[in-house]
């Protein structure tokens, strides 16, 4: 029988970045900010959307925040209430691609473009239904859980704190906050194409404040325009303005090509940084996938045939107790 749950995934750049290529959509990847700041931000420019992570029900101290306007239905924009447990990872992400005005540069695939022709005038919690049922995308979310044999019991379910994913998105000259467990979107109010990075750090670092000292379990991402994309067109304007200045006035523009040169070689190498990278995240996409609870347990039962178990036991043991004894 087969199974239509949707299962837990990480907050991770890599896990984000291919479950959105998988979905069919081109030039578009996900960055971790590092740090919540405007300028952190700005380095990843294009930005489409914000993804926050945080401890749903987690806020505790009595800060006054802003208040935000809660709207009905927004024409054109895409916003759908969760249904469906563990979704909201997914939905953080169609919140933000539904929503781009970037036509040119980011492609959203057959797949997705159906869809949001589709639902586009169904109401928001019709529409978190259809992602629900919708097999493709739940299979391409699920497909990044991490495969794991033991058993977690429904208790030890019920004592971990729950995490939940929200998206932020410029639209039409607004700033949206989507909640899929809210039943509207929240308009934060008027911003531009410059200043509205620094108004969701506001919001952002108030929303933080409102936790206890301490709390860290808090995750920034950005949906960004892919660079390798980015980067390739970079190359393509300067080769052309190089084959240009040798066309017009070759004699004196050799410093001109040389400083042309540079920035390619430049952009090259930053190429050849993000196809590094993106193959790292799929390797450890591979692995998240992998069950190793397997290898493992065979690994251990073979030491112990061989009667080598117990003594690997005392060999940590006395490394951890030595351990201790310095510090």
């Amino acid at each position: 029988m087969e199974d239509y749950s949707w299962a837990l995934i990480e907050s991770d750049p890599g896990v984000f970045t291919e479950l959105i290529e998988s979905l069919g959509v081109k030039g578009v990847q996900v960055e971790e900010c590092w740090e919540c700041s405007e300028e952190e931000l700005q380095r990843h420019k294009p930005v489409y959307g914000i993804i926050f992570l945080f401890k749903y029900g987690g806020e505790t101290k009595g800060i006054q925040i802003p208040q935000p306007k809660y709207v009905g239905d927004v024409p054109n924009l895409f916003f759908a209430n969760q249904v469906i447990n563990n979704a909201c990872a997914t939905q953080a992400i169609l919140s933000i691609l539904m929503n781009i005005k970037d036509t040119n540069s980011v492609d959203l695939g057959p797949m997705l473009t159906e869809f949001k022709k589709n639902v586009a005038d169904l109401p928001s919690k019709i529409k978190g239904v259809a992602i629900g049922n919708h097999e493709e995308i739940r299979k391409v979310h699920n497909n990044f859980h991490r495969t794991e044999s033991i058993t977690v019991t429904k208790e030890a379910l019920h004592s971990e704190d729950i995490y939940h994913f929200i998206s932020y998105v410029p639209f039409e000259g607004h700033l949206y906050e989507l909640d899929g467990l809210k039943s509207v979107p929240i308009d934060w109010g008027e911003v531009t194409e410059e200043d509205w990075l620094a108004k969701v750090i506001q919001i952002i670092k108030t929303r933080i404040s409102r936790y206890q000292e301490g709390e860290i379990h808090f995750s920034l991402m950005a949906a960004v325009g892919n660079k390798k994309q980015l980067y390739e067109a970079e190359i393509k304007k300067l080769k052309q303005l190089k084959s240009e200045i040798l066309s017009t006035c070759p004699a004196d523009s050799e410093s001109k090509l040389a400083e042309i040169e540079c920035e390619i070689s430049n952009y090259e190498e930053q190429i050849l940084n993000q196809q590094s990278m993106f193959q790292s995240w799929r390797a450890e996409n591979a692995r998240r996938r992998h069950d190793y609870i397997p290898f493992l347990y065979n690994l251990l039962k073979i030491l112990a045939e061989k009667d080598k178990l117990l003594p690997l036991i005392d060999r940590a043991k006395m490394s951890a107790e030595k351990k201790s004894a310095k510090s």
